[in-house]
């Protein structure tokens, strides 16, 4: 995420959502506040002045993990193949509890390249 700044910045507008959440919040009040915050603060202000009520629908009627997942992938996509997509990836496999064959699985699948270097990416990028 440290190369990805797009992935990083979505990583901590999903984070604020889910720390409003956890103090009670409906997702709808959550996903305000947090699109609130995250302009304030400078993250994603591109994006959120533009596409706030899209971002926010979308949000509210698609919200998971694997919709989460298929956005920073999304995202990646727009940008290229390049190390930090791949990367970043991998750190979102590590957080999810997601094996090694699982985070290679992934990345050939979602990044359309060889199962022999998503394999070299892993064990590079891997956290121990």
């Amino acid at each position: 995420m440290e190369k990805c700044e797009k992935l990083r910045e979505y990583a901590i507008l999903i984070a604020t959502i889910r720390k409003y959440q956890e103090q009670g919040m409906d997702l709808e009040k959550a996903v305000s506040l947090a699109l609130d915050e995250c302009l304030e603060k400078g993250i994603l202000t591109e994006i959120l002045r533009k596409e706030r009520a899209v971002i926010m629908n979308s949000i509210l009627t698609e919200f998971d993990e694997e919709g989460y997942a298929s956005m920073l992938r999304d995202e990646g996509f727009e940008d290229g193949r390049e190390i930090g997509k791949i990367e970043g990836m991998i750190k979102m496999c590590i957080s999810f509890g997601a094996s090694k064959e699982e985070a290679v699985e992934k990345i050939t699948e979602e990044l359309n390249i060889p199962k022999e270097e998503a394999e070299s990416y892993v064990e590079k990028y891997w956290d121990n």
